[in-house]
């Protein structure tokens, strides 16, 4: 954290000359200038850096599924909960490991009032962890939505 700001004057310095930059260059000198101010709390700054990285087209395919997946997690935090969805939606689903996605995604739908969408992600979320209290509300608050009528009806979690 103490050597973010630092660390983006030289970032800064070194896209000065991004034409002397190899894709890959670029697009990870955006990356780490991106955390660099995520961590400061510029989650706006940080959110133009990860797409600038992908919009310079050097990561590799994993790389670039994870700025993706930071890029949704950015919307979502600042509540741009379509734009979450966009990024996001890829990498959540009933086959996804990722907890946080399959939860913003839940979230994000419920925000916009779309509670049938968000019915698989909460039910990932909550499959995934089920002692979480944010997986437990999001599928209280849908159940309530939609009347106990959707699969979230058959969800029982143990006792915690």
């Amino acid at each position: 954290g103490a050597d973010a700001p630092r660390a983006i004057l030289i970032i800064d310095t070194l896209l000065l000359n991004e034409a002397d930059l190899t894709a890959y260059d670029r697009s990870t000198a955006y990356q780490t200038r991106a955390s660099c101010k995520v961590t400061l709390g510029d989650y706006a700054g940080g959110l133009d850096d990860f797409k600038a990285a992908l919009d310079a087209s050097g990561l590799p395919p994993n790389q670039a599924r994870e700025v993706s997946r930071y890029i949704g997690y950015l919307h979502f935090d600042l509540g741009h909960y379509r734009e979450a969805i966009d990024y996001l939606a890829p990498i959540a689903g009933p086959d996804s490991e990722d907890f946080r996605a399959n939860l913003y995604l839940a979230t994000a739908y419920v925000e916009l009032g779309d509670y049938q969408s968000a019915e698989i992600y909460a039910l990932r979320a909550a499959e995934l962890k089920p002692e979480n209290q944010q997986a437990r509300a999001i599928v209280a608050k849908i159940n309530d939505a939609l009347g106990g009528s959707g699969e979230l009806k058959q969800f029982e979690f143990d006792p915690v």
